[in-house]
C-alpha cells in the first residue's frame, strides 16, 4: 500500500504560493513521476480551496457559470 498524501490550503497567501510552485513545475520540460505527483497534488488543493472559496459566496458561483456560458462571446 503507498501512503497517501493530501494538502490543504488554509489561506490566501497560502493559495498564491501553491500557485507560484505551481507555475514553477509547469515551466519545466521534464517531470519526474515524483514531481507529477506533487505538482497534481498542489492542483488539487487548488482547485479544492477555490471551491470552498466559492460556497462562502454563493453569487460568485453564479457570475462563474454566466462567464463559462458566455466565454465565447468575449472574443
Amino acid at each position: 500500500m503507498g501512503k497517501t498524501l493530501a494538502m490543504s490550503i488554509n489561506n490566501t497567501a497560502e493559495y498564491l504560493k501553491i500557485l507560484d510552485e505551481i507555475a514553477e513545475f509547469i515551466d519545466r520540460d521534464n517531470l519526474t513521476k515524483e514531481e507529477l505527483r506533487i505538482l497534481n497534488l498542489k492542483k488539487l488543493a487548488v482547485r479544492k480551496y477555490e471551491m470552498q472559496e466559492v460556497t462562502k459566496y454563493p453569487a460568485s458561483l453564479s457570475l462563474l457559470d454566466d462567464f463559462h456560458k458566455n466565454k465565447f462571446f468575449l472574443n
